[in-house]
């Protein structure tokens, strides 16, 4: 016999006989043969039909808006993987491809798919290109960028974005873009590099420790040579993560090298140079955790760095090294490195902006804890509760701004400007402590010009690993043609005459673009790829152009 029944139904009929036969457990059933012979069995029965419905396991809650425009957080990949998904799926129009791309990555403006069937677009073409963007260490590799050609279920799925932060894009900056000038402009921030800090003391100290950390591995995963051309072979051999991650006495031997720069960097600071408090900091900034501890790891070095518990303790985890994409080596030891073969390091001074903006109110004295700057994390949070209410906006919203912009850019916009305003980033106060206070260390071995190009996904807490790599850009500064008062007044002039109806104009080129954020800004060219150590910083006021 069969018998139907809903699944809900089953399930409070299982529950209900349940509870009856559990309050019938309660009372004496030495009386009743019916209920001890149904003892024996009853119980075994109910275990199986309740296991036929599994249990919910409790989801942990994620606070997030939900709105026409974000239907909470969702994962996103890089465009290799996109790629990849591709060649298990039915669609064969490129254009249509390259729109379903941008849309799994998340990018914020879509392309024109009808511009792009007309331009008879490839997808590989466009796919070439994703990796010369990229740093050379990490073009040549698979760990950061997906290979095309494999399989969907060989996607690594730790490059993908999983949304945890709605991070904002400069769109004012590109919406500024003078097209009359030559290259592109990306908002970045200069430093000049001039000086090299004596770190002998440094070397003096650590180099043997270092060298026999190095040799310790070589001990154990390879036979090296002795007399000089071993010496010679364990000089120049890296600091395998492998090894380092294996072996506790690795972990403290390193932590205990690193800290001890700090702790040197801190007390040169107090005694004979100031600028050493800065490179301290960019190197704390570059090699920090960016996990939540209780108390919270100070954004500067100080006595509460040294004195924090975890740091005490187990100061390995308060740091966090990147392996390179061979896994060779971390990323950011090549400061150590120099520090114990040359006992020196080429540090960059910040660069005040040209025809700064003066963003914002006037700076007005404070006192106490109100006129001290916000941690990394509290700004992080401000930010991305700022970012997820704006992007819980309908984009079907009606208004003047969406007739100009794409509504991810409109939102872009409206969230830097709040964010500007509330943090006040560009204040004369601001810029002024800036130059004061902002050192960083570059590898390079000569005075010359070093920009960091801005990613608001990469000054965040924790950092991507890409941030470690050749990122810095070692610059020179190229004389530009003046353009004429009388070309910006045609310029002016002609935009004028092709305003629309709707009063819309042509905006971020010619003069428009040149008396907004394009003023005080350079035109350089791009002569070599470094890494550096630099704190993490917020957006930079000007976009300077590079070729």
């Amino acid at each position: 016999m069969q018998w139907f029944t809903y699944e809900r139904e089953f399930n409070n009929l299982v529950q209900g006989i349940k509870r009856l036969y559990d309050g019938v457990l309660s009372q004496s059933i030495a009386d009743s043969s019916v209920l001890s012979a149904l003892k024996p069995h009853a119980v075994t029965v109910l275990r199986a039909a309740v296991a036929l419905r599994p249990i919910r396991l409790e989801r942990k809650f994620s606070p997030f808006m939900i709105g026409g425009a974000s239907y909470g957080r969702r994962q996103k990949i890089n465009a290799a993987g996109a790629f990849t998904i591709f060649q298990t799926r039915f669609c064969s129009r490129p254009h249509d491809r390259i729109a379903i791309m941008a849309n799994m990555c998340g990018y914020d403006i879509r392309l024109d798919t009808r511009a792009v069937k007309e331009r008879g677009g490839s997808l590989p073409d466009h796919g070439s290109k994703d990796d010369e963007k990229a740093p050379p260490s990490a073009a040549s590799e698979t760990t950061l960028l997906q290979p095309f050609n494999a399989s969907a279920h060989l996607i690594h799925y730790n490059i993908a974005d999983a949304g945890d932060l709605i991070r904002y894009r400069l769109t004012a900056h590109l919406r500024a873009h003078d097209v009359r000038r030559p290259g592109l402009n990306f908002p970045s921030h200069v430093w000049k590099v001039e000086n090299e800090l004596d770190l002998s003391i440094l070397k003096y100290q650590w180099e043997e420790s270092w060298q026999r950390l190095k040799t310790a591995q070589d001990d154990e995963e390879r036979t090296t040579s002795v007399g000089q051309d071993g010496e010679e072979v364990r000089r120049n051999t890296c600091l395998f993560p492998a090894f380092v991650q294996r072996n506790d006495s690795a972990h403290t031997q390193l932590a205990q090298i690193l800290f001890s720069i700090l702790r040197y960097l801190y007390d040169l600071s107090l005694s004979e140079n100031a600028m050493a408090a800065g490179v301290a900091n960019s190197t704390w900034h570059s090699i920090r955790c960016g996990e939540l501890h209780e108390p919270p790891l100070p954004d500067d070095v100080g006595p509460d760095l040294f004195d924090h518990p975890l740091v005490a303790t187990t100061p390995f985890k308060a740091l966090q090294l990147d392996p390179s994409p061979d896994e060779q080596t971390y990323n950011q030891l090549w400061f150590v490195e120099r520090i114990m073969a040359t006992g020196s390091l080429w540090i960059g001074r910040y660069t005040q902006v040209d025809e700064p903006i003066a963003f914002g109110k006037p700076p007005i004295e404070k006192t106490g804890d109100e006129g001290r700057p916000k941690s990394i994390i509290r700004r992080q949070l401000i930010f991305g509760m700022m970012a997820s209410n704006m992007h819980a906006v309908s984009q079907d919203s009606d208004g003047a701004a969406l007739d100009r912009f794409p509504p991810g850019m409109a939102r872009n916009q409206a969230v830097n400007f709040a964010y500007m305003v509330l943090i006040n980033p560009w204040s004369l106060e601001a810029e002024a402590k800036r130059v004061q206070n902002l050192v960083s260390v570059f590898d390079v071995d000569k005075p010359c010009l070093v920009t960091t190009a801005y990613e608001a996904d990469w000054e965040v807490l924790p950092r991507p690993g890409i941030r470690s790599l050749r990122t810095s850009w070692v610059v020179e500064r190229i004389a530009e043609d003046r353009i004429s008062s009388e070309e910006d007044k045609i310029e002016e002039h002609e935009n004028k005459k092709e305003e629309d109806s709707a009063g819309r104009r042509n905006v971020g080129i010619g003069l428009t673009a040149r008396q907004g954020t394009n003023q005080g800004t350079h035109l350089y060219r791009v002569v070599d790829k470094v890494k550096g150590l630099w704190e993490i910083i917020e957006a930079p006021e000007k976009a300077h152009y590079f070729i």
